[in-house]
């Protein structure tokens, strides 16, 4: 069972029988925003404001019992735009369905998913999602206290399980409360609440971000490595496989990254990730980098994030050497990142050297950390196609 379907059971069974006592703002798991009006504003805190507004997400039920005149607003507010965006996000799902009939895939996961993800805005119709999204002022605002990243995670739990009032639970209360449920609280696994939220509208470029993200995490066939001024296809990546080493297949065919990227086009596909290996001149440190490509909405194609890591094959334990490929030397790219050679002191190798024979233990480490990076940015992206 996935842990999102583990939570959905969990909450399904514990659903409403959390009744925590009120405690301290202080001693929530929520963020908290103090408004220069006095009120104060319990949820969790999406962006912090440079300039602009601030973007939070808050319980409908919280707001419409804390702060009255606010979840009026905010209501009326919601009511004027998520008609809007709820079209945008219709067109934009079928626009992708259509995209993805000419792959000719069976049992393909993603177009049961928007299927799926139809139904659910046929059913759900007018009516109010359990979470707000809201956007306030920065001059309106005293001051942002930002719990961190556990905290969030415990919070999104307990709004998944509608826990009565977690945003005045004592930490270790609701850990106990999860816990009883067969939760994993301090698991890093990501939990998505985008069921909870009203959609809000988005720029078309944003859209494709998570639309590529997703396409690359369930698809192989978006999924290359670099081999010289080439890609070859990666069947051992996408599908959730980016945490495992693997070589390409080298049978398969060897085309530009001008010509895979225009084979994804004719496929529907806006997404690829890109995955390049290099060793340094002394050839005793291996790197890894995977790029995010993403077809914009104008057409072209551009790199938009990256994970990389660096490996030093004296830095291995006898653990990690368990196993290892000593003879293996991963094919050297060219076309690095500059921010990315300066993490071996300089150029990738290009010439022949004696290798370190412990370069290849080094190799498959620096992919792993790389692809398990890369998989948690994926996440964080990503439609919610387990939820």
């Amino acid at each position: 069972m996935t842990y999102p379907a583990l939570v959905a059971l969990a909450c399904l069974l514990g659903a409403g029988d959390a009744k925590p006592k009120p405690t301290p703002a202080a001693e929530t798991l929520a963020d908290e925003v103090k408004l220069r009006s006095g009120k104060s504003l319990l949820g969790e805190v999406l962006e912090r404001p440079k300039s602009g507004e601030l973007v939070m997400i808050i319980r409908r039920v919280w707001a419409e019992k804390n702060v009255p005149d606010l979840a009026k607003r905010w209501k009326e507010t919601e009511a004027a735009t998520n008609r809007k965006a709820v079209a945008a996000y219709r067109i934009r799902l079928e626009a992708w369905k259509r995209d993805r009939t000419t792959l000719n895939v069976r049992d393909d996961r993603l177009s049961a998913w928007i299927d799926v993800e139809l139904a659910r805005l046929d059913k759900r119709g007018d009516e109010p999602t359990p979470l707000l999204v809201v956007r306030i002022r920065s001059n309106d605002i005293k001051s942002v206290t930002k719990r961190g990243a556990e905290s969030t995670r415990l919070l999104r739990l307990a709004w998944k399980c509608k826990f009565d009032d977690p945003e005045a639970s004592k930490p270790a209360e609701l850990k106990e409360s999860l816990e009883f449920r067969g939760l994993k609280p301090k698991s890093e696994d990501a939990v998505t609440i985008d069921e909870l939220l009203p959609i809000v509208g988005e720029t078309d470029d944003h859209w494709l971000l998570r639309r590529a993200a997703t396409e690359v995490a369930y698809d192989n066939a978006s999924c290359f490595r670099e081999m010289g001024n080439t890609l070859v296809v990666d069947p051992f990546a996408g599908n959730g496989n980016f945490q495992t080493f693997s070589m390409p297949n080298m049978n398969l065919p060897r085309l530009s990254t001008e010509e895979q990227l225009r084979s994804l086009v004719a496929r529907g596909r806006v997404g690829a990730a890109v995955t390049r290996q290099a060793t340094n001149p002394g050839m005793d440190t291996a790197g890894a980098e995977i790029i995010l490509w993403v077809r914009s909405s104008r057409g072209g194609w551009r790199a938009v994030d990256s994970s990389t890591a660096v490996i030093k094959a004296v830095s291995l334990s006898p653990e990690e050497l368990q196993g290892a490929q000593p003879n293996f030397v991963p094919q050297v790219s060219f076309a690095f990142t500059q921010s990315f050679q300066s993490g071996f002191g300089g150029p990738v190798n290009s010439q022949s050297v004696q290798s370190h024979p412990h370069l290849g233990a080094a190799s498959s480490k620096a992919l792993n950390q790389a692809r398990e990076a890369f998989l948690k940015k994926l996440v964080a992206l990503k439609v919610p196609v387990e939820s």
